[in-house]
């Protein structure tokens, strides 16, 4: 053993572990505290919002609400397209396939399934 280290006690370790994670929970805004702040952002940010959740499915109520607010700042005469800003961003994100394989032809492949 190299005498330089020194031996650890796993309860440190997890004490050190759970302080880190309600460190960063605290750290964390919460989606109301997000959903209160989206009108002092830039509408690329709030429209990337909405794209994450047409592409991945999260954060519906906060992309309501981002939406809710693109709408808002079009009817106050904001120019900014963010219809098109989400489409095209839509579009240059690989398309996702969670789609599994089929395992019983996999299996067979292996000569060990029939």
């Amino acid at each position: 053993m190299n005498p330089t280290m020194t031996k650890f006690n796993i309860l440190d370790i997890y004490k050190e572990l759970e302080s880190s994670e309600e460190q960063f929970a605290s750290e964390t805004p919460s989606d109301e505290e997000i959903a209160k702040d989206i009108p002092n952002q830039p509408s690329e940010k709030i429209a990337d919002i909405v794209i994450s959740f047409r592409y991945l499915g999260l954060y519906k109520n906060l992309s309501v609400t981002a939406m809710e607010e693109l709408s808002r700042r079009r009817e106050s005469g904001d120019e900014f397209q963010f219809e098109k800003y989400i489409e095209n961003n839509l579009k240059s994100l690989p398309k996702l396939d969670f789609k599994l394989p089929d395992m019983d032809g996999i299996l067979k492949s292996f000569g060990k399934y029939k």
